[in-house]
């Protein structure tokens, strides 16, 4: 009885089922696929609340995010909440810390034009191969990991 159960959602006898499926549900609430016009959005709220002084040294003051949040919300008609918007600062970080890495090696360059690094087929190759070593990156689940693992080994 109690699988049924489990497959029609419904609590079993000592509610562990309901706590799990709350906490499930819980976590999709929050998942946000950032959009490119988003992100724009959200950099043109940031920098302006960096000009009305709401950026601490690391972090910015509670208002901006609260402005930031509120106006995404309104335009997207989405529901974020404050921790969306520091979780998404915290992709950019580690995007911005790879992206410095990679110009600062010499072989890869910035196209203004196109908006991303660009290099020669080598220096990808040789970026890939000691990324994966680096790392320890297992991407053996999809095909296109075992492409990438064929090219870093060749």
């Amino acid at each position: 009885i109690n699988g049924a159960c489990a497959n029609m959602g419904m609590t079993t006898d000592d509610g562990v089922m309901e706590v799990q499926e709350t906490k499930e549900k819980e976590k999709v609430k929050n998942v946000v696929t950032w959009t490119d016009e988003m992100d724009h959005c959200l950099t043109e709220l940031l920098v302006n609340q960096v000009m009305l002084g709401n950026r601490l040294e690391k972090f910015f003051k509670t208002s901006a995010y609260i402005a930031a949040l509120t106006a995404l919300n309104e335009r997207f008609d989405l529901n974020l909440t404050k921790e969306n918007i520091i979780n998404r600062l915290k992709i950019w970080k580690k995007q911005y810390d790879v992206l410095k890495e990679m110009l600062s090696q010499g072989r890869f360059e910035w196209d203004e034009g196109c908006k991303m690094v660009v290099a020669t087929d080598l220096a990808w190759d040789e970026y890939i191969k000691v990324y994966l070593v680096l790392y320890n990156i297992k991407l053996f689940s999809s095909y296109f990991g075992l492409y990438l693992f064929a090219i870093a080994v060749h």
